[in-house]
């Protein structure tokens, strides 16, 4: 099938989770969604049916900056799930929603994402190399209840 219209650039879109707003992410790699199936046969034919949905996790790249404090909060987040213990009532300081818009080079969004549940699972710090002048880049790994398309009006 040709394209309509003019093909979804990924180099500009913005991330807002929970309180945080704007936060300054370098990359993005959105979850896999799949569904898992059962299998049934009957009259000698094998039959499948959808079962469990799956959604993968977020994973987010950011250059670290020192020129401000915001900049630390995957740290802080994370800091509160570690602090949390686990029990049946998550806070919301723990779990966030959040949403990810995709914009033209106009700067007109094109395509929004929403998830649901979101927390930090892990943070790699990035890696240090006395030989390089490259950025410092943290990974931030967020597991999410739900990933899903927003349709835009």
């Amino acid at each position: 099938m040709a394209l309509t219209g003019v093909p979804v650039l990924s180099g500009r879109f913005s991330l807002e989770i929970g309180d945080y707003d704007s936060i300054s992410i370098q990359e993005v790699t959105m979850p896999e969604i799949s569904v898992e199936y059962s299998t049934y046969s009957d009259d000698g034919r094998e039959y499948k049916n959808p079962a469990k949905t799956k959604i993968g996790e977020l994973v987010l790249k950011k250059v670290k900056d020192t020129g401000s404090r915001s900049d630390n909060w995957a740290w802080d987040w994370l800091n509160s799930v570690v602090n949390f213990g686990g029990a049946a009532n998550v806070p919301s300081v723990i779990k966030k929603n959040g949403r990810l818009v995709v914009y033209d080079t106009a700067g007109v969004p094109v395509e929004m994402y929403g998830f649901e549940g979101a927390f930090p699972s892990k943070l790699n710090p990035g890696t240090l190399n006395k030989d390089s002048a490259d950025n410092l880049i943290e990974e931030v790994t967020l597991t999410l209840d739900w990933f899903y398309q927003i349709p835009l009006l």
